[in-house]
């Protein structure tokens, strides 16, 4: 159990929006407070860089990652979404970070049903690693 209010302190003095993890444990916060954080989060970056700034799309996987734990795969389909967009936009579309949200995209689509599209998200995000890091490094 923690105070939702002694988190967002921590969160806010930490600055580091896309984590909303348990700075004594590591492990992620219980998903209703990872998803209060995000979008806290979400607004700091806006307003600090912009909301189409790779630093908004870091707090989407974040926030995306956190509904898909709640097992709100809509949720988490449309900000991955967001997230692909601006990444690809900002950083290229071979980039790893968009490869890395390829994936949880990839799993969003799967748990709608749709293994098709699943399948053909991941094999995107490993054709991104494979360019990056070689064949055999995945």
């Amino acid at each position: 159990f923690i105070h939702h209010s002694c988190a967002l302190q921590f969160y806010e003095a930490r600055g580091d929006w896309a984590d909303v993890a348990c700075p004594t444990c590591g492990q992620p916060y219980d998903e209703s407070i990872s998803i209060r954080l995000g979008w806290h989060g979400k607004a700091q970056c806006e307003a600090l860089y912009g909301p189409d700034s790779v630093e908004v799309a870091e707090v989407l996987v974040s926030l995306g990652n956190a509904y898909g734990a709640q097992s709100n795969a809509e949720q988490q389909l449309d900000l991955l979404q967001q997230a692909v967009s601006i990444y690809k936009d900002r950083l290229g579309e071979e980039h790893p970070e968009v490869a890395k949200a390829l994936i949880g995209l990839g799993f969003a689509h799967g748990v709608l049903g749709d293994a098709a599209l699943q399948l053909q998200l991941l094999e995107q995000a490993l054709a991104i690693f494979e360019l990056t890091f070689g064949p055999n490094a995945v």
